[in-house]
């Protein structure tokens, strides 16, 4: 099983991925043929950028960190902005510059680019001279479909070339070449926030997206869900029942929106509870979850991986590779779920990785429950190994 996040924002939807991609883009902007001092395509005077000529103006901040969006659209195109500035919080642990359309449509480098079977990239596309990949984004993030996120890429050993700012995380997406033949692990930045004392000060680290949210809630104890609810219902399709205000004492998001399922990383559940009718809360009983009275269907049970619950579907949380400890419950694993075998040209059932390859503290993944046989796992389980990992986990 190989499965990524994608999401609100950047990571709020998991989608599958295939086992292998060729990859085009890299970290490196080319060298620009005239310091960058006029338009190629003109070779007229265009605003001060570092990078290289091309018809369309490029910034050449993607991925950079930033305060303000001044950082960002160095070109004046509207097109660059400063991550902090997201409808639920800055989202990001550090600050970095990022490229979409604030109009909702697709930012005019990456339109066209296609998608495969499973809604991913069906090619990595660079945008703003190679900083970033083209990234087709769920409707909750910020405006815009394909949008350009910054480019995280490792070696064949799983050593960074690209690394992603601050405590952001690397959610990969597919693997290819470098120029030389060696396996080269491509992807882009997302949240990756720990604790809350990664997050900018006024926000607080979601514990199941390790996204950083800054929305209050609870200002009235009868209605506590207030805001929560209130911002929902300005964002198209809304967050669904699961955000909601965290009002337990003790909690680290004590005050905050963020999502809560009824169900903890872990346990099993069932993929298809949302989509059974309903009419009041006994309805969902056998899910463990109640009903949302508008939709007429059963609220979600969990982030919950897997097909259905007889296969060993199974709640999720994200996690970043090296935080384990933090990020996961005891006994959990931080898993970026790829295979451990693919599929070569030929036909031929190969590695996925070299041998020599282990995935990079702060990459994405999902905790994962260790084991040593498959006896520790629920059922519908195995105890296996995935593509660079050194632990078994239950799949």
């Amino acid at each position: 099983m190989m499965q990524r996040v994608f999401g609100v924002f950047a990571t709020l939807a998991i989608v599958g991925v295939s086992a292998a991609c060729s990859s085009s883009s890299g970290g490196t902007p080319p060298a620009a043929t005239d310091s960058g001092k006029t338009d190629a395509a003109t070779d007229t005077a265009k605003p001060a950028d570092t990078g290289a000529d091309t018809a369309t103006p490029t910034d050449n901040t993607t991925g950079k960190p930033c305060t303000t969006v001044d950082q960002c659209d160095l070109t004046g195109n509207g097109y660059a902005h400063c991550s902090n500035g997201g409808a639920l919080g800055p989202y990001y642990p550090t600050a970095i510059c990022i490229q979409y359309d604030p109009n909702g449509g697709d930012l005019p480098a990456c339109a066209g680019t296609k998608t495969d079977s499973n809604g991913m990239p069906a090619e990595f596309k660079g945008c703003d001279n190679n900083l970033g990949l083209c990234n087709e984004q769920p409707t909750n993030k910020q405006p815009g479909n394909w949008s350009c996120d910054p480019v995280c890429q490792a070696t064949d050993t799983g050593t960074w070339t690209t690394q992603c700012a601050g405590k952001d995380g690397c959610s990969f997406l597919g693997i290819g070449t470098d120029s030389s033949g060696k396996t080269t692990v491509v992807g882009t930045c997302g949240a990756g926030c720990s604790s809350n004392a990664d997050c900018p000060t006024g926000s607080v680290c979601d514990p199941l997206y390790k996204a950083c949210f800054n929305v209050k809630c609870g200002a009235n104890a009868t209605t506590p869900n207030a805001e929560c609810d209130a911002l929902s219902k300005q964002l198209q399709g809304g967050l669904g029942p699961a955000w909601t205000c965290d009002t337990t004492t003790g909690s680290p998001t004590k005050g905050y929106c963020g999502f809560h399922y009824p169900k903890a990383p872990g346990a099993a559940c069932d993929p298809t509870a949302s989509t059974h009718t309903c009419a009041a809360d006994a309805d969902c009983s056998a899910y463990g979850t109640t009903c949302d009275t508008t939709a007429k269907t059963c609220n979600e049970q969990c982030f919950c991986i897997g097909a259905t619950a007889a296969t060993g579907a199974f709640c999720a949380a994200s996690c970043k590779v090296g935080n384990d400890a933090t990020d996961c419950p005891t006994g959990f694993t931080c898993d970026p779920l790829w295979n451990a075998t693919t599929t070569d040209s030929t036909g031929a059932t190969v590695p996925t990785f070299p041998s020599t390859y282990s995935w990079p503290a702060g990459t994405i993944g999902y905790c994962m429950k260790k084991c040593a046989a498959t006896t520790d796992c629920g059922a519908g389980q195995a105890c296996a190994k995935n593509g660079g990992m050194s632990q078994s986990d239950c799949l």
